[in-house]
């Protein structure tokens, strides 16, 4: 009797045991669920070509908020970190980008044409729109405030 009673009270005390995952460390922080412990090394995500913004594929399964992959990049969407949120691909953003609900992209760079330091706004079609920053700050244009459709209205 006691040969079955240890083996079934075994399985049932392991199953509702809870454990952090450690990679490079002996214990893992108890605050996360993983942790990777590396003085050299970096961690590595999947790699996709995303084909649209609003296409789950080439990821199989269920579609779940917040999965984060590296996007390969091709002619509709930029290479770079994506994360799935609210039925779309989301791009996760430097301190100089932004990006509406609209999905247009928002960032301070260098106009090709002119070497000016810029505001460069981007649909989601790749199709881009430079505006010195000298000229925002010295005419009479300035971002007023933000609608409820999230454009920007100017005067």
């Amino acid at each position: 009797m006691i040969k079955k009673v240890i083996p079934l009270l075994a399985l049932v005390l392991s199953s509702s045991a809870l454990a952090q995952v450690g990679i490079g460390t002996k214990k893992a922080a108890n605050s996360a669920q993983l942790d990777i412990v590396s003085s050299e090394r970096g961690v590595l995500l999947p790699r996709v070509e995303l084909k649209a913004i609003n296409d789950y594929s080439p990821i199989v399964g269920e579609k779940v908020e917040s999965l984060l992959v590296y996007n390969t990049g091709n002619e509709k969407i930029k290479a770079g970190f994506y994360y799935w949120y609210l039925d779309m691909w989301n791009p996760l953003l430097s301190g100089n980008t932004f990006v509406d609900r609209k999905n247009k992209t928002f960032r301070i760079g260098i106009n090709p044409e002119n070497k000016q330091e810029s505001l460069i706004i981007t649909d989601t079609e790749n199709n881009s729109v430079y505006i010195a920053l000298s000229a925002i700050a010295s005419s009479d244009v300035f971002v007023e405030n933000l609608t409820n459709n999230q454009e920007f209205v100017t005067k």
